[in-house]
């Protein structure tokens, strides 16, 4: 015997509608407004057993609480988006289709978001390991900024430490002037600067052939950052 509590669970689970929880998490991003959405849910959960969809749409203001007008308008607005025909049927193969598109959106930002979570995080270990010491938060914050905000490369990151290990120089500063230096160039890329800096000393040889050698302080520090 069915007791009154689990008919009304059955009538309800017999009678609800499914929906994607990015339509309600994300309706704002496929143009829909609070009205518009909350239309077509109404129309959606319609029994076209008992109501037409038209009938429905000609009583739907006494089930809501919005202005007939702006009801009105929303309805004209679904059809004009394509997502409710000339019958007032729901198209929802045209709102499955933009909501697949924020789906792969948001899913490659995670993506990238994870993939930059390891580049910094194995930046971090290298530094470290470098710097014989833990990365104070600043420091930190540095690394992950050349990587967002400033859009260097990992590889790149990963050179000027070098550059500054090998120089004695370990201080975040002067790994920070160096990629400066090299975004000033528009360098992208480690073979980038590489070919450069094999250019560079090229015509450095060549004319150091035609004048006489120069022992000044600028020519001493002059391959660190390769003007």
């Amino acid at each position: 015997m069915i007791n009154q509590n689990e008919q009304l669970g059955l009538e309800m689970m017999t009678n609800s509608l499914i929906l994607p929880s990015l339509l309600i998490k994300h309706y704002n991003l496929v143009g829909l407004t609070d009205v518009e959405l909350l239309v077509l849910l109404k129309i959606l959960s319609i029994n076209k057993d008992d109501i037409d969809n038209h009938e429905y749409l000609l009583r739907l203001p006494e089930a809501m609480s919005s202005e007939r007008a702006e009801i009105k308008n929303s309805v004209a607005s679904l059809m004009e988006k394509g997502l409710l025909t000339i019958n007032a049927e729901p198209r929802m193969d045209m709102l499955y289709k933009l909501l697949e598109d924020i789906w792969e959106k948001e899913n490659a930002q995670g993506d990238e978001g994870q993939l930059s979570a390891k580049v910094a995080d194995s930046l971090f270990t290298i530094f470290e390991q470098e710097f014989g010491r833990l990365l104070t938060p600043m420091e930190a914050s540095q690394i992950n900024m050349w990587l967002t905000e400033d859009k260097y490369n990992y590889d790149i990151i990963k050179e000027a430490l070098k550059r500054s290990v090998l120089r004695g120089v370990l201080n975040f500063k002067y790994v920070d002037s160096i990629l400066r230096e090299w975004a000033k160039k528009n360098f992208k890329t480690v073979k980038e600067i590489k070919a450069y800096e094999a250019s560079y000393g090229n015509k450095r040889t060549g004319k150091s052939a035609k004048e006489p050698k120069r022992d000044s302080l600028d020519d001493k520090y002059n391959d660190i950052y390769m003007t």
